[in-house]
């Protein structure tokens, strides 16, 4: 028999007859009317002031297009945040807003704000700051940029800590004790700020919001459900012509949850694992065509190379594993960083055990990316060895569809010896 990769949680245990298959993968799932489930539309969506400080923020964005005051959306470089960053820029833009956008250096900088940003948006004379998908452990940066007299309005869904940044507005869902679903991706709380701006549902951006959601592998219940239904119907008729270019070049028999998952939604992350973020915003907040054709390839040359580097990686990867180790770890100069994160996680698939992947760079310093496997919390594996750890954080703790596993996407630096972990 063969192993499964994963440790599921199953209602259902023993061999199943048949005819009672799909029943059985719905109660697993807690689907008792399944009609119901694949039906669910905007209905089903929260309503966005539910949120903590959306009055607030909505208030604060009005006065800043009604002053010409020049707006910075600050974003992350994953399908979540480039999707987020495009919601809130198109939606901005249609209310007449002055806007520009900008994102960290994966390389250089990691997740999240930073010093480098800060300066950025002081010397462009922004007045107001909105995050996507980050923001949440941003205290220092938010106090810079208040020194300034620059405002800035959090949205996030990462996992607050034991402080939280003293910004102008603060919209997240685990901070707001009356919204009644807390897991959401940062493109669907991007969306409710631009639903509550505009005081509209706008369903032209129901499939940008979809793709966000099935690409951090937000659990498909409730209004993720709800809105996967709604983008996976609008994406067949899209307007966004970035969108049409993804799926035209993406040669799909069947627009489903798989192909956002396994086709577009790669695409998109390629270029971000690039560090070229950018070309898949601009792909996706682009009303040119002809940008947009020139875009596109662009993305298929980025999705190429990304697969090709995730290949020679993981042959890498393979040839230093010891299956007998009881947390894998490997180490090499010979790793781009922008896949070891892909590597990590098939080789957590492969051999079922938490991995860390580590990129050496030419000082002798490790950058890694890690997964668990199972149950297993990988945040405590880093502070039972921050004695070797130079830094380490940008945890992101997300359950999935089926299973429940921690993902800790690390951007820590590791110290080695003689190009070794140690």
């Amino acid at each position: 028999m063969i192993k499964s990769k994963y440790i599921w949680k199953n209602q259902s245990t023993g061999i199943i007859p048949d005819e009672h298959v799909f029943r059985t993968l719905l109660k697993n799932r807690n689907i008792n009317d399944y009609e119901s489930f694949f039906s669910m539309g905007k209905e089903k969506l929260h309503n966005p002031f539910l949120m903590k400080d959306m009055q607030k923020a909505v208030d604060r964005i009005k006065n800043a297009i009604a002053n010409h005051e020049k707006i910075m959306i600050f974003g992350d470089y994953d399908c979540d945040g480039i999707s987020a960053i495009a919601v809130l820029y198109r939606t901005l833009i249609k209310a007449g807003a002055i806007v520009i956008y900008d994102l960290p250096d994966r390389f250089n900088e990691g997740y999240g704000l930073n010093e480098r940003a800060v300066k950025e948006i002081i010397k462009k004379e922004v007045k107001l700051v909105i995050t996507v998908d980050n923001g949440i452990t941003c205290s220092k940066e938010v106090e810079l940029l208040k020194a300034a007299n620059i405002d800035i309005i959090i949205t996030d869904h990462h996992e607050p800590g034991d402080v939280i940044p003293d910004a102008y507005a603060i919209i997240h869902p685990k901070l707001s004790p009356e919204y009644p679903f807390k897991e959401i991706a940062g493109v669907m709380v991007a969306y409710k700020l631009a639903s509550a701006l505009a005081d509209d549902d706008l369903e032209d951006l129901y499939d940008l919001v979809m793709v966000g959601t099935i690409a951090d592998l937000m659990p498909l219940e409730d209004e993720n459900q709800a809105m996967v239904n709604l983008g996976i119907e609008r994406i067949k008729n899209t307007k966004n012509i970035g969108l049409k270019k993804l799926l035209e070049f993406s040669n799909l028999d069947i627009i489903n949850v798989t192909a956002i998952a396994f086709k577009i939604a790669p695409k998109i992350n390629s270029s971000g694992r690039l560090n070229k973020a950018k070309e898949a915003i601009e792909l996706l907040i682009t009303d040119d065509l002809r940008k947009a054709n020139d875009l596109i390839i662009e993305i298929e040359k980025n999705h190429d190379l990304r697969k090709k580097l995730t290949e020679d990686a993981f042959l890498v990867c393979e040839e230093l594993v010891n299956p007998e180790d009881a947390v894998i770890v490997v180490a090499s100069d010979k790793l781009h960083e922008g896949v070891i994160g892909i590597c990590a996680q098939r080789l957590v698939e492969k051999y079922q055990k938490s991995t860390i992947v580590i990129t050496i760079d030419e000082d002798g310093l490790g950058k890694g990316s890690a997964r668990s496997y199972g149950d297993a919390n990988i945040l405590e594996m880093l502070i039972g060895n921050q004695q070797y750890l130079e830094r380490f954080g940008d945890v992101d703790w997300q359950p999935t569809i089926s299973r429940k596993i921690w993902r800790a996407l690390s951007s820590c630096r590791i110290a080695t010896e003689n190009g070794k972990f140690s």
